[in-house]
C-alpha cells in the first residue's frame, strides 16, 4: 500500500497539472459592464462604484459575472469638467466608459461675468484658414442634429475668485442673411429651434443652403453689459451631421461584409460594421446616425487609441501596434446615399498618438504599412455599364497631419513607413477639394479603374512613400476577352488643378499594376493631368524611406550612379538637366537631388532578386498610361496613335522603329566615357533595354526597362 501512494500522488499531479494549464490558457476576451456605472457626474464629486457589475467573456466563450470587488477602476478627475475617459480593469483586460463631469452654472446671484467671447473651436477657425490655398470659404453647420454655440465666459465671485463658467441659460436671436430683423415665430420654426439650456441651434432641411447669423449671450446680465457680452457667428447650412469629438469620427463607417477582423480574432462573427457599433454604444454611450450622407467638423480632432474599438490593435487592450491592411473609417456609397461629404471648416485631423501598423505575428511585408485612415469604396460589384460619376466623395477645407511634419525624410525610415495612408478610394468621383495633408505615409492611393480623382487647391508635402498612388486594376474584363471599348470601360484619372504637391520619400505620383492581366485592355492605363498653376514635385536623393525601404536586391544608389547620373550628364551638355546638388551642414560633399515627378511603372515578381526584372519587363508587360501638364502631353505611353499612324513599339528592334519615325523623331546619343542611351521625341516609345529619355520643356522622361519615370527639369545649367 505504501508503494501505491506516490503513483496515486503522481496521477492526481499530472491531472491538476492538465487542468492548470487549461485555466491558464483561458484568457479574457471581452469585458462588458452591466449596470451601477454613474456616467454623469458633479464638478468635484467622489466617484462611488461600489454598485458596478460586469460579465467576463472568456476565449472559450464561457461567462462569468463579476462584482466591484473584483474590478480595478482608474483614476476619474471630477475636479475639471468635460468628458473623461474610465478605465475598468479585470485580469490584465481593460475596458472603457466615456463618462461626463458637468462644469460650474452661472449663478447670476453669486457670479459676475467680465468677459465673454467666442468659444476656441470658433476663434480657431479664423486662424486656420491662413494655411489652406482657398481662405475665401465660410463656415458650414449640419441639419442633421444640433450645432452647439457655449460661449466662453469668465466670472468673478463675491470675493474676487474668479470662475469659468460652463453651463449658462442663453439669449440668442437668429438672423436669415440679408435681413435685419431676427426671425420670429412660425418664420423661426421654418428654419431652426433653439434650446437656450444647452446653447445649440438646430436647423431644419428648409434651411439648407441658406446664411445665418447667430446673436448670442448669456440670459441675466446688467442691461449695459448686453451689447458687449453679445456675440455673433454666420454660419451657412448644409445637409450633414455635426461631429465635435474625435470618436464620433466613427459614425462614418458603414461597411456591412467587411470579414478582415474573423481572421485575426478567433470567435469573432461581427462585421466592422456590428465591432464599430458595439464600440460606440459600449464605450462612448452613443448610437451611430443611420444614413448618413456628410459630416461636418467643428473642432480639431487628435485621434486617440482610446478613440477607436479595441478590435483595430493587436492587442486589444490597446497596447500594440494597429493592425495592417485595416481601413479605419470605412465609408461605402450605396444606390440610397450615392453622395458622401466631408466638411472640415478648416479644423485638423491628427493621428501622431497613434501606434505604427504592425503586421500579425509582428512581421511586415517589405517594411510598408497597407492600412488607410479613410477608405471610399462603391458598395455592389459592378460591370461595364457602371457609371461611376453617379457616385461620389467629397472632402473640403480640411488639414490631416500624421507624423512631425518639419522632419527629414531621411530620419525614421523604418517607423515612418508603418504609419497610415490618408485617404484609399475606389471606383467613383473623388473630389478633394482645398485640403492639407502632411506626412503620411502615402497621402492617396486610388484603386482600380472607373474612378475620377479632382485635387483641386490642395497642399501635400511630406509623405514617407509617395504622395498619390494610381494603381490600374481591370475589375471586369476576363483574361480571355477582346480589349473594351473605351466608352465603356472608364480608365483611372487623376485631376490635378492650383496645387501644390511636393517633399515625399518617393516620386510625387507612382502609376502602377501587380499583375500584367490587369492591364490587358488598352484603356487600362492612367491618365494624369496637371494644370499649370500647380506645383508638382519630389526633390530626392535615393536615401529616402521610399527607396530604403523596397529591397530590389540592389542598392538605389548603384542604380543611380550606374544609369541616371551619366545620362544626366549627357544632358547637361545640352544645357539641361534633372538633378541639382545641395550643400547640407555638417556633411563634407554636396549631395545629388533629383526632381522625380512620377513613374509609371509594373512590380514585378522579386522572389528571385533583381535580375527576373529583366525577364519580367523587357517588352512583356504592357504599362499604359498618360501624363499631360498644362496643354502639353508629357508622356504619352498607349500603343495608340501617333502621327495619324498607329504604332506598337513592345517587342520590336530599334532599327525596327527607326523605319516607322523620322530623323527629328529619333536621335541616337552615346556619351563619351558612357553607356548607350537612346534620346527620342514624345511620340516615339520604345522599350530596348537601355535608357531613352525625352526632354520636354520642363519635363523629362526616362525610359528604361519598361519603367517609365517623369523628372522636373532643373534650370540652372551654365
Amino acid at each position: 500500500m505504501k508503494k501505491r501512494i506516490p503513483i496515486i500522488l503522481l496521477l492526481l499531479s499530472m491531472i491538476l497539472l492538465s487542468f492548470t494549464c487549461c485555466i491558464g490558457d483561458r484568457a479574457v476576451k471581452d469585458l462588458v459592464i452591466n449596470e451601477g456605472l454613474k456616467l454623469e457626474y458633479e464638478l468635484g464629486e467622489t466617484p462611488d462604484f461600489s454598485a458596478v457589475t460586469a460579465t467576463v467573456i472568456y476565449n472559450d466563450d464561457t461567462t462569468e459575472v463579476v462584482g466591484y470587488e473584483s474590478l480595478v477602476f482608474g483614476e476619474l478627475d471630477t475636479s475639471t469638467p468635460g468628458k473623461k475617459t474610465l478605465t475598468i480593469s479585470y485580469d490584465d483586460f481593460i475596458a472603457y466608459k466615456s463618462v461626463t463631469v458637468k462644469g460650474a452654472g452661472y449663478d447670476s446671484s453669486a457670479l459676475s461675468i467680465v468677459k465673454v467671447s467666442l468659444p476656441d473651436s470658433l476663434a480657431d477657425f479664423e486662424a486656420s484658414r491662413n494655411g489652406f490655398t482657398n481662405k475665401s470659404h465660410g463656415y458650414v453647420v449640419g441639419d442633421d442634429n444640433s450645432f452647439y454655440l457655449s460661449l466662453k465666459i469668465l466670472a468673478i465671485s463675491a470675493d474676487n475668485i474668479p470662475q469659468v463658467i460652463t453651463s449658462y441659460v442663453s439669449e440668442s436671436q437668429v438672423y436669415i442673411q440679408g435681413s435685419e430683423e431676427p426671425l420670429e415665430g412660425a418664420e423661426l420654426a421654418l428654419y431652426v429651434s433653439i434650446d437656450e439650456e444647452k446653447n445649440s441651434f438646430d436647423f431644419t432641411e428648409v434651411a439648407i443652403g441658406k446664411t445665418f447669423t447667430i446673436s448670442t449671450r448669456p440670459r441675466d446680465i446688467a442691461e449695459d453689459k448686453i451689447s458687449s457680452f453679445t456675440k455673433s457667428f454666420t454660419v451657412t447650412v448644409v445637409d450633414g451631421y455635426n461631429i465635435y469629438e474625435a470618436y464620433e469620427l466613427n459614425y462614418i463607417t458603414n461597411i456591412p461584409d467587411e470579414d478582415q477582423f474573423k481572421d485575426i480574432y478567433e470567435g469573432e462573427t461581427r462585421t466592422q460594421l456590428e465591432i464599430v457599433e458595439d464600440y460606440l454604444r459600449n464605450e462612448k454611450n452613443s448610437e451611430r446616425p443611420k444614413n448618413l450622407s456628410a459630416i461636418v467638423i467643428h473642432n480639431h480632432l487628435t485621434i486617440e487609441t482610446t478613440d477607436l474599438p479595441k478590435e483595430y490593435f493587436l492587442d486589444k487592450n490597446r497596447a500594440n501596434g494597429l493592425l495592417d491592411n485595416i481601413s479605419i473609417y470605412s465609408a461605402v456609397t450605396t444606390e440610397t446615399t450615392p453622395r458622401f461629404t466631408i466638411h472640415g471648416n478648416y479644423f485638423s485631423i491628427y493621428t501622431y498618438n497613434l501606434p505604427t501598423v504592425i503586421a500579425e505575428g509582428g512581421n511586415q511585408d517589405d517594411g510598408i504599412s497597407t492600412a488607410q485612415l479613410f477608405r471610399f469604396d462603391y458598395a455592389s460589384d459592378f460591370d461595364i455599364n457602371h457609371n461611376h460619376k453617379l457616385f461620389s466623395v467629397t472632402i473640403s477645407n480640411l488639414h490631416l497631419a500624421d507624423d512631425n511634419s518639419t522632419s527629414s525624410d531621411e530620419n525614421k525610415t523604418a517607423e515612418s513607413m508603418l504609419g497610415l495612408t490618408a485617404f484609399k478610394t475606389l471606383a467613383q468621383v473623388i473630389n478633394l477639394n482645398n485640403v492639407k495633408v502632411e506626412a503620411f505615409l502615402c497621402t492617396l492611393i486610388a484603386e482600380r479603374d472607373y474612378q475620377t480623382v479632382n485635387v483641386t487647391e490642395c497642399k501635400f508635402t511630406n509623405s514617407w512613400h509617395n504622395h498619390i498612388s494610381l494603381i490600374s486594376k481591370n475589375p471586369v474584363q476576363e483574361d480571355d476577352e477582346e480589349p473594351l471599348d473605351k466608352s465603356k470601360y472608364p480608365r483611372l484619372t487623376l485631376n490635378i488643378k492650383n496645387s501644390v504637391i511636393s517633399k515625399s520619400g518617393g516620386p510625387a505620383i507612382i502609376c502602377q499594376t501587380s499583375d500584367p492581366e490587369y492591364n490587358k485592355n488598352k484603356h487600362s492605363g492612367p491618365d494624369v493631368y496637371i494644370s499649370d498653376d500647380s506645383v508638382v514635385e519630389s526633390w530626392v536623393t535615393g536615401n529616402e524611406a521610399w527607396f530604403t525601404s523596397i529591397d530590389v536586391g540592389i542598392k538605389m544608389d548603384t542604380v543611380l550612379q550606374s544609369l541616371l547620373y551619366p545620362l544626366d550628364e549627357s544632358l547637361r551638355k545640352q544645357g539641361s538637366s534633372f538633378i541639382t546638388e545641395k550643400t547640407i551642414t555638417g556633411e563634407a560633399a554636396p549631395r545629388r537631388y533629383f526632381n522625380l515627378v512620377m513613374v509609371n511603372l509594373f512590380i514585378p515578381d522579386l522572389s528571385n532578386g533583381f535580375g527576373d526584372i529583366f525577364q519580367q519587363l523587357n517588352g512583356k508587360v504592357d504599362i499604359d498610361g498618360r501624363l499631360t501638364v498644362g496643354n502639353k502631353t508629357i508622356l504619352d505611353i498607349d500603343d495608340s496613335v501617333h502621327d495619324g499612324k498607329t504604332y506598337n513599339y513592345k517587342n520590336k528592334t530599334l532599327s525596327e522603329v527607326k523605319e516607322n519615325s523620322t530623323a527629328s523623331n529619333l536621335v541616337l546619343n552615346t556619351p563619351s566615357g558612357g553607356v548607350g542611351h537612346t534620346t527620342f521625341s514624345n511620340e516615339l516609345k520604345v522599350d530596348t533595354g537601355s535608357i531613352a529619355a525625352d526632354e520636354t520643356n520642363n519635363y523629362i522622361n526616362v525610359l528604361y526597362l519598361s519603367l517609365h519615370i517623369v523628372f522636373g527639369n532643373y534650370y540652372s545649367i551654365k
